[in-house]
């Protein structure tokens, strides 16, 4: 008997090397566009820029090139429409920042510092609100870190529904007190616990709160970042809710001071008068942020960065795609919502740690050696040094 062996059709290896050979086709596109909007960017350009990225499953790439090319041509609605449907938040499903604008405008008073600071970052309040989910059930509880002027307290409650608000703030005095804001013709009043975050533990019950906020702290921090986060993982119940704003290290802000031989910082200044935390210690990059918070044990929800401060470097963009660099998360200001997934994964996770060669070890070992070896008091010699 004569057996035939069925011969093995070549369809689907024939279809994969036709999808590689059009991938590549638009990788030589993508290249060659991006080496033109070195030369000079057009609304044009972007758009044909972010289509490649996105037919190549780049969303994040793709939103920022349309958004830019809106920024370009107001009057570009392809991009407009593009731009919308890539970058929509979960947060919350309505826009409501002209009203919570009004009411921000109305907490200026006559303190002329406080009011320098709420114009500084009425932006940045209203991406926070909109990222924010109302509360999941009335009076649902949050904690509030490093709430220095309550502008932000005062529209969660107004606005989200978080009427059981805690805070925190370091100050020399009593451990806990309750504050009070008017607003609107309201007057609110909530607690405001005394403690350095970077101490743990903190003055509350494991899972005691549904959402944390941590804006614009992480920055500040000078000794241990991930003693911050271990703390609001045990305070956070199961699926809680972190809310974690900071300046953006890899912004076009920091790469245009990078371009001109200046510090990429977003805020490196001191204060005349101020403590250690009142200037920022450490920024970070979205990447080092999502890092962070998974080592805390959070999975990101969202994250995304938007220009609060600074708007006018956004040339750099162009000439970061000339070179193939991402362009997406490029805002001075990251915003994340991170949900609670587990305990604490990594206590010292070495991207942020060194644990050899250290000077916290070396003054260990030093005291010691200077116990053993005593200089007597007669044969002492002081220093002094006259300026």
């Amino acid at each position: 008997m004569r057996m035939t062996v069925a011969k093995r059709s070549d369809k689907p290896q024939t279809a994969a090397v036709a999808a590689h050979e059009e991938r590549e086709k638009v990788q030589q596109s993508l290249r060659a566009l991006g080496k033109t909007l070195g030369d000079a960017e057009t609304s044009e350009l972007w758009t044909k820029w972010a289509v490649a990225q996105e037919i190549l499953g780049r969303p994040g790439e793709a939103a920022e090139g349309f958004h830019r090319a809106v920024e370009l041509d107001g009057r570009n609605f392809f991009a407009a429409e593009r731009y919308l449907a890539l970058s929509a938040s979960k947060g919350v499903p309505y826009d409501d920042s002209s009203q919570i604008e009004d009411f921000l405008n109305q907490l200026a008073g006559n303190d002329e510092n406080e009011n320098a600071y709420l114009r500084m970052h009425v932006r940045r309040y209203l991406a926070t609100l909109r990222m924010l989910p109302p509360a999941a059930q009335p009076g649902g509880r949050l904690l509030e870190l490093g709430a220095a002027f309550h502008h932000l307290t005062l529209a969660m409650i107004r606005f989200r529904g978080y009427s059981d608000v805690s805070c925190s703030d370091l100050w020399e005095g009593e451990a806990r007190c309750l504050r009070s804001r008017s607003a609107g013709g309201t007057t609110y009043t909530f607690a405001v616990d005394n403690f350095d975050v970077e101490l743990a533990p903190w003055p509350y019950t494991n899972a005691a709160f549904r959402v944390v906020l941590c804006c614009e702290l992480l920055e500040h921090l000078v000794l241990d970042p991930m003693c911050v986060l271990a703390e609001i993982n045990r305070v956070l119940g199961d699926d809680g809710l972190l809310l974690l704003t900071t300046p953006n290290l890899a912004s076009a802000k920091s790469v245009a001071s990078v371009f001109k031989a200046r510090s990429p910082y977003i805020y490196g200044k001191f204060e005349p008068g101020g403590r250690p935390t009142d200037r920022h210690n450490r920024e970070y990059t979205p990447g080092e942020v999502t890092r962070l918070l998974a080592d805390g044990g959070f999975s990101m929800i969202e994250m995304k960065t938007q220009d609060s401060w600074w708007r006018d470097q956004r040339f750099v963009l162009r000439h970061l795609a000339a070179i193939g660099m991402p362009v997406a998360l490029r805002g001075d200001n990251i915003l994340c919502l991170a949900r609670k997934t587990g305990p604490i994964r990594n206590r010292f996770p070495s991207e942020f740690y060194l644990t050899s060669g250290v000077q916290a070890v070396r003054r260990s070992a030093q005291a010691l050696e200077d116990k053993k070896t005593e200089v007597p008091r007669e044969l002492s010699i002081p220093v002094r040094w006259d300026p």
